[in-house]
């Protein structure tokens, strides 16, 4: 039987349950869209609805990618220092009764680089940095958002 190597990145998991979890994902060692590994951001838009997670104590679970309100990665992804990244300081609100503060990145033409703009334009999952930490956020439980300073 083949086996696919897989690489493994230590996340935090924050279900909209209120269940938050430790582990890791397993990701390709080749992006489809890009050179180098696949991103947890790439996996969390791929159409499978369920992910392969090991526990921190070794057993492997399969988790609901669309319940998951929010995670944390342990290494960041995204390169914030690209010239055409714009950082806007935001506080979200989830459905949980539980936010976020820190800053989203504009990927967007100068004509539509407005807060309403990137999460008009987001996809389900969308990069945002507190302090040293780098989360991706289900837009799906976001239930309002105001510009801050962070």
């Amino acid at each position: 039987m083949w086996r696919i190597e897989k690489l493994k990145k230590e996340v935090w998991l924050t279900f909209s349950d209120g269940t938050r979890l430790k582990g890791y994902l397993f990701l390709s060692r080749v992006s489809k869209a890009h050179m180098g590994p696949e991103t947890v951001a790439e996996l969390l838009e791929d159409d499978k609805c369920f992910l392969p997670f090991q526990l921190e104590g070794g057993e492997v679970a399969l988790v609901r990618k669309d319940r998951l309100v929010f995670l944390r990665l342990d290494e960041r992804e995204l390169d914030r220092d690209l010239p055409h990244l714009k950082p806007l300081g935001v506080k979200i609100h989830f459905t949980t009764g539980a936010f976020l503060e820190g800053e989203v990145f504009l990927d967007l033409p100068m004509s539509h680089s407005r807060l309403s703009d990137f999460f008009n334009s987001a996809r389900d999952f969308f990069y945002l940095e507190e302090g040293n930490r780098q989360y991706l956020v289900n837009a799906r439980y976001v239930t309002w958002v105001q510009p801050h300073q962070p």
